[in-house]
């Protein structure tokens, strides 16, 4: 019996976190037009999903082999900008990512 009760436990909890993935999406995708709201939608949404203090979105900037972030989501805002960060594709725990295509779940990326 509780091995049964564990897993409907397991299954709601997939039930849930697929709600809101599909959520998610929807939000993502219902402003194709502008790139910057896009983006915006994207950051704000991960962020909510893993339950993340802040959340940046790098992109690859392929003719200088750097990513790129222009916009931050922090607190449920993104009143938080920095005009543009550049780091070289190898550097550090978002190059690692570009570079391997491996997640990361990092608890404390300031450490």
């Amino acid at each position: 019996l509780g091995l049964f009760q564990h897993n409907i436990e397991e299954q709601r909890r997939l039930a849930h976190q697929m709600q809101l993935f599909l959520c998610m999406t929807q939000n993502v995708f219902s402003s194709l037009q502008d790139m910057n709201q896009l983006v915006r939608n994207i950051t704000k949404e991960a962020k909510a999903l893993v339950h993340a203090e802040i959340c940046s979105l790098f992109l690859l900037d392929k003719e200088h082999s750097e990513l790129v972030a222009e916009v931050f989501e922090k607190n449920g805002t993104t009143d938080e900008y920095l005009t543009e960060i550049r780091m070289p594709l190898n550097q550090g725990i978002v190059g690692h990512v570009a570079s391997t295509g491996q997640m990361m779940n990092v608890q404390d990326v300031y450490r």
